[in-house]
Order: C-alpha cells, then structure tokens, then sequence
C-alpha cells in the first residue's frame, strides 16, 4: 500500500482512497446497542410507510429481546457496504 498523507487528521492515499479508523469503538458499541436500535424502530415504526409496519414490528421485537442486529453493527454495515474493503478499520 502506498504511503499515507495525514491532513486534518484524515488519512488519504495517493490514488484518493481512504482509511476510516475508529478508536475505542467499545463505548459506542455499547452505546448503539439493541435498547438504541428498539428506540430508532418505534420511530420507524410511527413514521413509516404501512407496507413496512410488520417487518419493522419484528425486528422491534428481536431488538427488545436483545437479538439482531444493533444500531451499531447497522452502521459499522452502511459504512463497509459504501466504501472499499478494508477502509473501516477498529483500534
């Protein structure tokens, strides 16, 4: 890999790729978890479209019973599913 310039603490490389490192992740982890994604989907599920109700409704319920995915593992998913392999990075 070439080398890295650091600007304003953002990591690019020569050919514009990037590299996302997220220190302590631990704390946010916890923080997102399955109480925070049950909070995101009672919103969902009072703003949504009614077509969606009953998905939203179940993944309700397996957040409420502390299954699936966390808020957390969403958005550590949003950021992997949008960028190259291996420029999310955990420290």
């Amino acid at each position: 890999m070439a080398r890295a310039r650091v600007k304003d603490r953002r990591v690019t490389f020569p050919d514009g790729s990037f590299v996302i490192e997220w220190r302590d992740h631990a704390l946010p982890a916890r923080a997102l978890g399955h109480e925070e994604a049950a909070r995101r989907l009672e919103r969902l599920l009072r703003r949504g479209h009614p077509t969606n109700r009953a998905r939203v409704e179940r993944e309700l319920a397996e957040a409420r019973a502390g299954r699936g995915p966390t808020l957390f593992h969403e958005l550590t998913g949003i950021i992997t599913e949008r960028t190259a392999p291996g420029t999310l990075r955990f420290r």
